[in-house]
């Protein structure tokens, strides 16, 4: 009995001294895989460039426009300069904005949600939109200095047009996206 006690510990021993190795080489397998991925990713990011959100392909306008019963407007002050890309995609809601230039060449668009209207949920959970009478809000614009017609459309019916003076978006290059350093 002792023999086969003893044999019994030796093969548990040894089977458990397998399976540590055979798990260890996969680590170490799945580390190397890591270190390679990680080798190539800083092979294909490039060096870093401070100078990034000053670059005009990396960086935005915000307009600040105000509404009241449907009539839009500019409001009085420059254009913020916020950095980073615009956020919208080509179709994300039913609200059109169309930028062009002097010659009212379409440069652009994109769609958001009417920035008239709010949104909540009734106490059912059911969708509830009501029409606000009046407002403001930031309307985003690529850092193109040609840009001078903004045009809204909800619903596929033109809502407003607006001229942006090309001067405008010119002036106030020092902002950021703190919402106190927007001049109104």
């Amino acid at each position: 009995m002792k023999h086969s006690n003893y044999f019994r510990l030796i093969s548990a021993a040894l089977l458990l001294f397998l399976m540590w190795s055979c798990k260890s080489g996969s680590n170490d397998a799945d580390q190397q895989k890591v270190l390679d991925a990680n080798t190539t990713i800083e092979k294909e990011k490039g060096q870093f460039n401070p100078a990034f959100q000053d670059m005009s392909q990396s960086s935005h306008f915000a307009v600040k426009i105000n509404y009241n019963n449907g009539v839009f407007e500019l409001a009085p002050g420059p254009a913020s300069v916020r950095a980073g890309r615009m956020p919208y995609a080509r179709d994300g809601g039913d609200f059109m904005v169309q930028y062009n230039d002097a010659n009212n060449k379409i440069l652009g668009s994109y769609s958001i949600q009417d920035p008239t209207t709010v949104r909540s949920c009734d106490e059912g959970g059911k969708p509830f939109i009501k029409t606000i009478p009046h407002g403001s809000f930031d309307l985003l614009l690529p850092s193109n200095r040609s840009i001078s017609i903004v045009e809204f459309s909800a619903g596929g019916k033109a809502v407003s047009k607006l001229t942006v003076p090309l001067g405008r978006l010119a002036t106030d290059t020092t902002r950021t996206n703190n919402p106190r350093d927007t001049i109104r």
